[in-house]
């Protein structure tokens, strides 16, 4: 395989992924439409589940958690080393970052750009 076919299989290979992956955002954007749907209708029967097909669709209480942005980790990481007593806050944190890193790991990553 010559390399300019590699390339064009590369350029098409691409293309598919992002194609696929617009494909998936909009299908699971659906889905959850569904699902509140259902969900809506089995709150609005105050039932907690229905059979259908074979399949059983139950309606669940499930505790979420909000995710943080990274200040706040950070502010709320600090407080805690204080709490525990840490002497020094700022330099335990950057010494938890720096241990939740791996090793660093040398890897060659093709960039492909338009110069056009």
């Amino acid at each position: 395989m010559s390399i300019k076919s590699s390339v064009e299989e590369l350029n098409r290979i691409n293309t598919e992924i992002k194609s696929n992956n617009l494909k998936n955002r909009m299908l699971r954007k659906r889905a959850r439409e569904l699902e509140t749907n259902i969900a809506g209708y089995l709150q609005s029967k105050e039932q907690t589940g229905l059979k259908y097909n074979g399949k059983a669709i139950i309606l669940e209480q499930k505790e979420k958690f909000s995710t943080k942005n990274r200040k706040d980790k950070q502010e709320d990481i600090k407080l805690l080393f204080r709490t525990l007593g840490i002497s020094d806050p700022d330099y335990a944190y950057e010494k938890l970052l720096e241990a939740q890193k791996g090793d660093p790991i040398s890897h060659n990553k093709l960039v492909v750009k338009n110069i056009n």
